[in-house]
């Protein structure tokens, strides 16, 4: 299976898709789209307190990476305030690449939801390229001129 084939199919049935990957050879790192709900989540948290542009840049990203791991090795995370937790501990280099990675999955994510992949990968192109037919009446109407009163 493709991975645009695999990231629609994933996407439309759960809503979730998620991309595996290793760091340093030691660490099998699995993470999940990240959404909406995600990112009003994160906002909600950053605008609680006034931060420097460094502090909100440095909190968005460890809070944006611990909402879209799910795994690292045998560990698994039931929710992002266990994962920031544990990304707290590590260093800042391994939570950087963490999200290099993830941004190449969510690149990987718009362009398996471009509509031209949509339609090839889940439609009838036939079918799409079929116009329907409009009523004699409904052409014939909108040609006309308004009345004028």
């Amino acid at each position: 299976m493709k991975a645009v084939d695999k990231i629609l199919e994933e996407i439309f049935d759960t809503g979730e898709t998620s991309y595996e990957f290793k760091i340093l050879d030691k660490y099998t790192i699995t993470v999940r789209n990240i959404t909406s709900e995600d990112y009003m989540e994160i906002e909600a948290i950053l605008s609680k307190d006034k931060k420097t542009a460094i502090g909100y840049a440095q909190e968005f990203i460890l809070e944006r990476v611990s909402h879209i791991i799910k795994k690292v090795g045998n560990k698994e995370f039931d929710n992002a305030a266990t994962c920031k937790a544990y990304l707290l501990k590590m260093p800042a280099s391994f939570t950087n690449k963490v999200l290099e990675e993830h941004k190449k999955f969510e690149k990987q994510i718009k362009v398996a939801l471009q509509v031209e992949e949509i339609e090839d990968n889940f439609f009838d192109k036939g079918a799409l390229q079929e116009k329907p037919k409009r009523s004699q009446k409904a052409s014939t109407s909108e040609n006309q001129a308004p009345l004028e009163k």
